[in-house]
Formats: C-alpha cells, structure tokens, sequence
C-alpha cells in the first residue's frame, strides 16, 4: 500500500535540496551584481565631484 504523505515528503524534500543546491550560485552572482552596481555607482560619483571641481573655476563667485 501507497502512503501518500510518504510521497508528498519525498517531493517536499526534493524541493528543498533543489531551494538548497540553487541559494548558494543565486546569492553570488546578487553579491557580484552588488558589488559592480556600487563600483559603478562610486566611479560615478567621482567624476561628478571632479567634474564639478573643474567647472568650479569658471563659475561666478
């Protein structure tokens, strides 16, 4: 005889270990995005403020 709970634990383990094995590349390549959109972001940010110090000169006091 078939339990049925057995086979949905078994489908619900399956599940899991699939969550588990797709968390670990899912969570590098969120960190790596991150990573490069504040790199972006800092670079950005920097040739803003030097852009802004070399048209400083020219702007009336």
């Amino acid at each position: 005889m078939i339990d049925g709970r057995n086979d949905n634990n078994r489908k619900i383990s399956r599940y899991k270990v699939r969550i588990g094995r797709l968390n670990k590349p899912l969570d590098k390549v969120k960190n790596s995005k991150l990573d490069e959109i504040k790199r972006l972001y800092t670079v950005f940010l920097w040739n803003l403020i030097e852009l802004t110090s070399v048209f400083d000169c020219y702007l009336p006091e």
